[in-house]
C-alpha cells in the first residue's frame, strides 16, 4: 500500500501459505493475507524472488488483515 501524499510504500500485502497440510493436499482456502509494514523488510533476494522479514512467522500471523 501506498501513501497517496508522498508516494512512499508504507505496508506490503503478503498472502501466507497455510499450516501444513494434513493428508498431503494443497488447502488454498486457509492461506490468508497480512499487511506488514515496510520496515519490517530485511532484504529481497532477487535471483530466487524470496522476500527476508525481519519478524516472526507469528508476528505474521497476528498482523492486520486487509480485509
Amino acid at each position: 500500500m501506498i501513501d497517496d501524499a508522498d508516494w512512499e510504500l508504507g505496508y506490503v500485502e503478503l498472502t501466507l501459505a497455510p499450516e501444513a497440510p494434513e493428508h498431503g493436499q494443497d488447502d488454498t482456502d486457509s492461506a490468508f493475507r497480512r499487511l506488514v509494514p515496510r520496515r519490517s523488510i530485511d532484504w529481497l533476494d532477487r535471483d530466487t524472488g524470496i522476500l527476508h522479514l525481519a519478524v516472526t512467522e507469528q508476528e505474521l500471523r497476528q498482523a492486520v488483515s486487509p480485509d
